[in-house]
């Protein structure tokens, strides 16, 4: 799994994470923020806020499904649905999508997976 609480991720990322870890690394804004344990993820939040919870949730949700599932979250998002609840729609959710995915932070992986509906999860290679 990425580590998000160090930036390092962000120099293999698309040409906006590098260019965010190129300003970031170079005015040692992490290294003065130490104290306070920021992660980057679009502002620089505490790794207990929500907005930090949900990016680790999603990110395990995708490693486990398909790219089907990835494009039908895309797919919601330029429709103007928020991340969270593209996630919630198409994990079948019915209650507050903030609420649940917060919910499965601390679920282990094979939980998680008993969440994922079997149509959206990866195959396992054989």
């Amino acid at each position: 799994m990425i580590n998000f609480l160090e930036p390092h991720y962000l120099e293999g990322g698309n040409r906006r994470q590098r260019e965010v870890y190129a300003i970031v690394s170079g005015l040692k804004i992490m290294e003065v923020l130490k104290p306070y344990t920021p992660v980057i993820a679009g502002t620089i939040p505490p790794q207990e806020q929500d907005g930090f919870v949900h990016m680790i949730v999603e990110y395990r949700v995708l490693q486990m499904c398909n790219d089907e599932f990835r494009e039908k979250v895309r797919q919601l998002k330029s429709k103007g649905l928020g991340t969270e609840p593209a996630f919630a729609r198409l994990l079948g959710i019915d209650t507050d999508p903030y609420e649940a995915l917060h919910g499965f932070k601390d679920l282990d992986d094979e939980k998680l997976m008993a969440r994922i509906p079997e149509k959206h999860r990866r195959r396992q290679r054989e």
